[in-house]
């Protein structure tokens, strides 16, 4: 579903063709005749290398290239946890096929739009935190507008709600044509985002998930009243009259 390739190109779904499913997701639905799928893979492209070398594809620098940038998107540059020995031995791999690591980290990590900048900052502006220990903020059609930015824009934002300290979990909701779509992060061992996000249809790994629900953002304030010895606080408990 994150691709979209069900609604811009259905044809790949309607049985006319062979169809191979090629995944590390553990939420995958095997949707295809022949489904690879790896949980323990860092990403699809660490799959699809291994699978080059079982049946002896030739691989050029272009194809190394493509190959080794899946690989660094989904372990946020072998940052993530999900950066094995494994991982590493496939990025050698493509390195002495000719992969552009420069070219990698200068398009995906060092080169940024100004509308993408203008789009994050507003992604940092509303983070709000909650009391079941979520980093929180929302982006409506109407801040994708007026920052001049793409949806796909937002990628990467997550990783900067996601630290947070402290927190359990980060969530960033952003709105698109009459659907909200969420994208879920977190660091710690006891939290599963996949889990939550299945309960909207969604899917993905324990620390890293999404997921999309028809409808739009609405923004609420709510405040309560403390003891004058202590600081305010925004909570959920009164709506704003109260005060």
């Amino acid at each position: 579903k994150q691709t979209d390739l069900h609604e811009t190109h259905p044809q790949i779904f309607d049985k006319t063709y062979l169809t191979v499913n090629i995944d590390h997701h553990p939420t995958n639905t095997e949707f295809a005749d022949l489904n690879i799928i790896v949980p323990d893979a860092a990403s699809s492209c660490e799959i699809i290398v291994e699978l080059a070398d079982i049946l002896g594809w030739k691989m050029n620098s272009d194809i190394a290239t493509c190959l080794l940038t899946g690989v660094y998107t989904d372990t946020g540059g072998l940052l993530h946890s999900n950066t094995t020995a494994k991982v590493y031995r496939t990025v050698a791999r493509l390195l002495r096929a000719g992969a552009k690591q420069q070219t990698i980290v200068t398009a995906i990590f060092r080169t940024a739009k100004l509308s993408t900048l203008k789009l994050w900052g507003r992604v940092l502006e509303k983070i709000t935190l909650t009391q079941e220990g979520g980093a929180i903020s929302a982006l409506t059609q109407g801040d994708f507008r007026a920052t001049g930015a793409h949806y796909s824009e937002l990628t990467g934002a997550i990783d900067y709600v996601n630290a947070v300290p402290g927190m359990r979990f980060s969530l960033i909701l952003s709105e698109r044509d009459g659907i909200v779509k969420g994208s879920l992060r977190t660091l710690r061992e006891d939290v599963d985002v996949a889990k939550m996000a299945s309960k909207f249809s969604g899917g993905g790994h324990r620390k890293a998930a999404g997921f999309s629900v028809p409808g739009t953002l609405q923004p609420e304030v709510r405040w309560k009243v403390v003891e004058p010895s202590t600081d305010p606080i925004p909570s959920s408990d009164l709506p704003p009259s109260a005060s």
